[in-house]
């Protein structure tokens, strides 16, 4: 893009992703018991569960000491948590594929607008599914670089729960939650409130300070701390009217400072602003040989950055004595529909879904001081803030999509030892058509104690509403005909019981990338570049290791490795790590008091093509969780250390944060959790 100041957070805050709803099926059936229900009284072994789903109980989110789902993702071999570019949210590698998380609670996608793993508190969260690699190409276009399903607490039983935490970083946190059952009847509520700073590590330099040096100014806010503070409020309301009939409500309010700024240029005033309501009712039916499930989901989003500086006060040779400000905020709808079918055909156990969606983005307001003329990178002072919402907008005032979508998916035992997976899912778009997304699996138990799963599968990367409807003016030129990009994964996964307490899962995986979305030069867009899909073809590959080991009852160790590399030269995930070891040791004592000792490490990550800065350090992160065990009253009490030696972390977020962003600041909790 030519034009400094329009980056990711206008390609993602700005626009609202109306992408096609995933109903969760195999992730509903992946449970931690011994067997897995598949329609009506067929069993399903964990033995053919996917190797690359990754399942994380209550206990073990408990005794991680994490504060949110970005924090517990980094336990995951494979998986890479680093900073936005533009603000206070976190992004992740998956495998050394940047991209978002298609994100479900209970089995539906709630997140929609600038999904935050930051922003997603575990307070809630009974199980948390995680699939990455080929598996993710059954829950349609939105899941870029994975799925993640939240499966928050039901109405099992009668129970209350009041919780908070306090620490460092002025972070402070405090949860209710409420299940109460009445025969076949039950309700379960969660309340939840955070406020924290984030970070208090220094950024020494940004992008103003290189404009400084060039123009002799000295305007820029660096060096600063980066604004990561966030406030969040969460509630969800889940209200069981027999076994037939569910009903889900979800209310988020989210602020959170702009990071390193909008453009990379420290800004303490912006903030981003979500509000979010949901609501999803699902209806459940036995038929002949299975089960129908129907799910309805309506959600509403409000998004938003106010009173930012893309560049401070004084910028420009002082040009702008007030700074670079802009404010703009989006409203969106969506109204999703899915049937699912689930049956036995002989040996065959077959799903079907269908689904439709239709949705409605509107931009409420662009407020700024500046313009931009004849496509120039450089804004032209315009006067006070005003909004242009009606004149000359960064994008259409309204944005209409609507999609469905089909979903067939197979799996059929050869032998007792052999069974494909097959599945194939059909998704169309008002805006780009049909996309065409397969998956093929084989599931061989090659023993009493391995089992070898082949699997290829295929995933699309959509047009964003910038790519498609850009005036030219602030990004390239958009285009109405880009075909999505397409992500083609092999991966072969082996899991080894070698003795009672000692088990080895092992994954070799590569994956194709092609018909990327880029700017490309055109003389006849107003700034000179246009969006257009990329001809070559992004390659990577790679493999993950990861050992469980319990050498006696009380005491359980975790070890793994990942390795990848992505062989493609000016590519987005060049930054990526080659290098992810990870260990992890729970002891719990005979007078039941628990310490989780837990080490990752990032090494050898390439810098951009081009970019002439020295390699960034590696570095490893040691975190400390200790619980109590239930005391007077049934209360714990819990001690949760982030970063024990305050290792200085950094990420290449931008090559205009000189000396790189940092991350994971020390953090100490103290929290207190009573349950009547």
């Amino acid at each position: 893009m030519s034009i400094f100041f329009i980056n990711r957070y206008l390609a993602v805050v700005l626009s609202c992703a109306f992408s096609a709803s995933a109903i969760s099926s195999e992730l509903d059936q992946i449970i931690s018991a011994d067997t897995l229900k598949f329609a009506e009284g067929y069993d399903k072994r964990l033995r053919y569960a996917p190797r690359t789903v990754v399942i994380m109980e209550r206990d073990q989110i408990e005794r991680s000491g994490a504060l949110n789902v970005a924090e517990l993702l980094e336990r995951v071999v494979g998986i890479h948590v680093t900073r936005s570019t533009s603000d206070a949210n976190a992004d992740t590698y998956v495998r050394g594929i940047s991209g978002n998380w298609l994100i479900l609670h209970n089995g539906v996608e709630i997140e929609r607008t600038l999904p935050d793993l930051n922003s997603l508190p575990v307070a809630d969260i009974e199980r948390l599914e995680v699939l990455k690699g080929s598996h993710f190409t059954i829950y349609g276009p939105s899941a870029i670089v994975g799925t993640l399903n939240i499966v928050t607490f039901s109405p099992d039983e009668n129970e209350t729960t009041l919780s908070a935490r306090a620490g460092t970083l002025d972070t402070k946190e405090a949860w209710l939650r409420k299940s109460q059952t009445h025969g076949e009847y039950g309700y379960s509520a969660f309340i939840y409130h955070s406020d924290t700073d984030g970070s208090r590590q220094i950024v020494e330099s940004d992008r103003q300070s290189d404009f400084d040096e060039q123009l002799g100014t000295s305007a820029s806010f660096a060096p600063s701390r980066g604004y990561f503070n966030r406030q969040l409020t969460d509630a969800r309301f889940t209200l069981e009217l027999g076994p037939k009939l569910i009903l889900h409500q979800y209310f988020t309010h989210r602020q959170s400072g702009v990071g390193t700024g909008v453009v990379q240029s420290i800004d303490p005033q912006g903030k981003a602003n979500l509000t979010r309501f949901a609501t999803d009712v699902r209806y459940s039916k036995k038929i002949s040989q299975g089960v129908m499930d129907v799910h309805l989901t309506y959600n509403h989003e409000e998004a938003s950055f106010d009173d930012a500086y893309f560049l401070p006060p004084g910028a420009l040779g002082g040009l702008f004595t007030d700074g670079v400000l802009q404010s703009y905020g989006q409203t969106g709808q969506e109204l999703t529909a899915e049937l699912i079918t689930r049956f036995v055909l002989g040996k065959h156990n077959v799903e079907l879904g269908i689904g439709s969606r239709r949705g409605i983005a509107t931009n409420d307001y662009d407020r700024r001081n500046y313009v931009v003329q004849n496509g120039s990178p450089i804004p032209v002072p315009a006067g006070p803030v005003q909004d242009y919402i009606d004149g000359d907008a960064l994008f259409e005032r309204e944005y209409n999509k609507s999609g469905a979508h089909i979903l067939l998916r197979d799996q059929y035992p050869f032998t007792h030892d052999l069974a494909l997976d097959a599945g194939l899912r059909v998704d169309y778009n008002s805006d780009y058509g049909t996309v065409v997304n397969p998956r093929l699996g084989l599931e061989w138990t090659a023993g009493q104690y391995t089992d070898i799963t082949l699997l290829y599968g295929e995933s699309s990367i959509l047009p964003t509403v910038i790519q498609q409807s850009s005036n030219g003016l602030f990004t390239a030129l958009g285009d109405r005909n880009l075909k999505p990009a397409k992500i083609r994964m092999v991966e072969l996964a082996i899991n080894q019981t070698i003795t009672p307490a000692l088990a080895l899962d092992a994954n070799i995986f590569s994956y194709r990338q092609s018909d990327d979305i880029g700017a490309i030069p055109d003389p006849d867009s107003p700034n000179g570049s246009r969006f257009a899909n990329l001809s070559g073809n992004e390659v990577g590959h790679g493999f993950e290791l990861l050992l469980n080991w319990q050498p006696s009852i009380p005491w359980s160790v975790s070890a793994g490795v990942a390795f990848q590399r992505n062989t493609t030269v000016n590519s987005d995930n060049e930054t990526a790590p080659h290098w992810q070891p990870y260990l992890e040791s729970t002891y719990q004592t005979l007078s039941d008091w628990t310490t989780n000792i837990s080490v990752f490490g990032v090494g050898k990550r390439d810098r951009r093509d081009g970019d002439l800065r020295a390699d960034i350090d590696n570095y490893t992160i040691t975190n400390v969780a200790i619980q109590s065990p239930r005391l007077f009253a049934n209360t714990q009490v819990t001690l949760d250390i982030q970063n024990v030696f305050d290792v200085d972390a950094r990420e290449d977020v931008a090559t205009e944060i000189e000396n790189d962003v940092p991350i994971w600041p020390q953090r100490v909790l103290i929290g207190i959790n009573s349950t009547f």
